[in-house]
């Protein structure tokens, strides 16, 4: 019923419920509608913020930095070079 209630495929499929069970399969589709709303909020967020994009950017130079051998970093004496 939790499935067919939540995927609003149909209502009182199975058998009859009483008044307590329909302010239950109430509460339960205002939760599970706020539970699916969340997540496609938190995955709109996480495209729209361009992480995907850092996260396969971030791999890409990771691989070229994993490349280079015998190299020398040579930077100035300012805020970065004393680090």
């Amino acid at each position: 019923m939790t499935v067919i209630t939540l995927s609003t495929v149909g209502y009182d499929e199975v058998e009859e419920t009483s008044n307590i069970g329909r302010i239950f399969t109430i509460c339960l589709i205002f939760l599970g509608v706020g539970f699916f709303l969340y997540i496609t909020g938190a995955i709109v967020q996480f495209m729209v913020e361009g992480r995907i994009g850092a996260v396969l950017g971030r791999r890409k130079l990771e691989r070229k930095i994993d490349q280079l051998k015998n190299h020398y970093i040579i930077c100035g004496y300012g805020r970065i070079g004393r680090t």
